[in-house]
C-alpha cells in the first residue's frame, strides 16, 4: 500500500509475487505499484521526477486560514492539465511494466560545487557523530548564491567543535557543514512536521552578517 498524510490511507497497490517481486525491489524498497483509477499522477517522461498526485483521495489544502498556511498551500500544489496536483516530494521512476518505484526525496538531492550530494547520507553521518536522533541537514544560499550545507541539533550538551572535526575526517569538503545550529526545540507545521523553511529563515537571520 502507498499513501500519504495528505491523502487517504491508500492510493496504490502492489501485489507481492514470490520469485518475481524480489527482482522488482530497488534499494530494498517495495515498488509503489499502480495507482487506483480515481488517482492521477504527472508522468513527464522516463527520467526520475517528483511524484505529483490529483484525485478525490487527495486533500485540497490545510484548513487554517492564516497567511502563512495559505502560502504553504500554494507551495504544495501544482496546477496542470486542468487539475491541482499535490507535490509529494517523493522522486519516482517508472519501469517497463508501468510500475512506479520511489527512489528518494526531491529535497535530498542537491548540487554543491558541481558535485551531487545526497543530504540523507550527510544527515546519517551527522546524526551518528552528534548522537542526536533528530539531527537535520538543510541547504542555504550564501551571499554569492552558492549552495552550502548547515546542520541543526535539538537539545543541549553538544560539542560542536568536536562534531565538526569528526565530519571533516569522514566527509569530502563539499559535503561538510558550514555551520551547526543548536536549538532548544524545532518549529513545527500544523501537520506536525518540522518547519524546514522556518529553520532556514532562522539560520539566515541569525548568522547572515557574520558568516555569510
Amino acid at each position: 500500500l502507498y499513501g500519504l498524510t495528505e491523502t487517504t490511507i491508500n492510493l496504490a497497490h502492489y501485489p507481492w509475487q514470490k520469485g518475481v517481486s524480489e527482482v522488482d525491489c530497488q534499494g530494498g524498497l517495495l515498488p509503489v505499484g499502480r495507482f487506483f483509477s480515481n488517482v492521477s499522477y504527472l508522468d513527464e517522461g522516463p527520467e526520475s521526477q517528483e511524484l505529483c498526485l490529483a484525485g478525490k483521495q487527495v486533500f485540497s489544502g490545510y484548513l487554517e486560514t492564516s497567511e502563512e498556511v495559505r502560502e504553504r498551500n500554494q507551495q504544495l500544489f501544482l496546477k496542470k492539465n486542468g487539475l491541482s496536483y499535490l507535490k509529494t516530494g517523493d522522486l519516482y521512476v517508472k519501469d517497463g511494466q508501468g510500475v512506479l518505484h520511489i527512489i528518494g526525496r526531491c529535497d535530498d538531492q542537491v548540487k554543491i560545487n558541481g558535485h551531487r550530494v545526497d543530504l540523507n547520507k550527510v544527515r546519517q553521518v551527522f546524526e551518528h557523530e552528534s548522537r542526536c536522533l533528530e539531527a537535520l541537514v538543510l541547504v542555504l544560499d550564501d551571499k554569492e548564491g552558492h549552495k552550502i550545507l548547515v546542520g541543526f541539533l535539538k537539545g543541549e550538551g553538544y560539542d560542536v567543535n568536536a562534531i565538526q572535526q569528526a565530519l571533516a575526517e569522514l566527509l569530502p569538503s563539499y559535503e561538510r557543514l558550514s555551520a551547526i545550529f543548536v536549538m532548544d526545540n524545532y518549529p513545527y507545521l500544523v501537520s506536525g512536521k518540522v518547519d524546514r523553511l522556518a529553520l532556514c529563515d532562522y539560520a539566515n537571520a541569525t548568522f547572515h552578517d557574520e558568516r555569510f
